[in-house]
């Protein structure tokens, strides 16, 4: 009982702090002192109840790398059967030669 009460401390602290914040997993992980791990699993986990949404990939300020940004603000959905954005600079590049694999 008590681990499902963490559970859920943990889950309503990242939905919260997504309802006043656009930000990455790893912006989460640092804000919010959760092991990052946690951070990915209650994202995934909001995200499939349709309480969280991918709004845009671009680079991460905590790592630098492009990583997704998530929110929990219905008005920041992506309109249903539109793809979230995608930075017009990081999509060139990745589908540039260069990053292709095949």
């Amino acid at each position: 009982m008590e681990n499902d009460n963490h559970y859920l401390t943990i889950m309503k602290s990242v939905y919260d702090y997504l309802q006043t914040h656009t930000a990455s997993m790893g912006m989460i992980h640092q804000a919010k002192g959760f092991p990052q791990k946690e951070v990915k699993n209650f994202v995934r986990e909001l995200e499939r109840k349709g309480l969280v949404s991918k709004v845009e990939k671009r680079r991460c300020k905590r790592v630098g790398s492009i990583a997704w940004y998530y929110t929990s603000k219905k008005k920041l959905f992506p309109e249903p059967g539109k793809a979230p954005k995608s930075n017009t600079i990081i999509g060139a590049c990745l589908n540039s030669k260069k990053w292709r694999t095949n």
